[in-house]
């Protein structure tokens, strides 16, 4: 099943399990089902929160490169505007 199906098909079967828990007094059936639609995908939804983690991991690396690249391009504007050059057009002067 395709993630985002997986994750569609969770999400309403919980909006049903919350809805049926506030408001009825055996919610067996709803609990039950709930239950199967878990047992029944549980290596597409580990796989999808292995695929969660692994996504976290590279946004912090990339948060992490992003940063150092903005204060590299910060330090080499200030360097610039220390020295009061501008950089040649590319192409010009060779």
């Amino acid at each position: 099943m395709e993630i985002k199906g997986l994750y569609e098909k969770i999400s309403e079967q919980n909006f049903t399990l919350k809805r049926v828990l506030g408001n009825s007094a055996a919610p067996g059936a709803i609990i039950e089902q709930t239950k199967n639609i878990l047992y029944n995908n549980i290596d597409a939804i580990e796989e999808a929160l292995k695929y969660a983690v692994d996504a976290e991991k590279n946004i912090q690396v990339l948060e992490v490169e992003l940063q150092n690249a903005e204060d590299e391009l910060d330090a080499l504007s200030k360097a610039k505007k220390a020295t009061g050059k501008k950089k040649p057009a590319e192409g010009v002067g060779e």
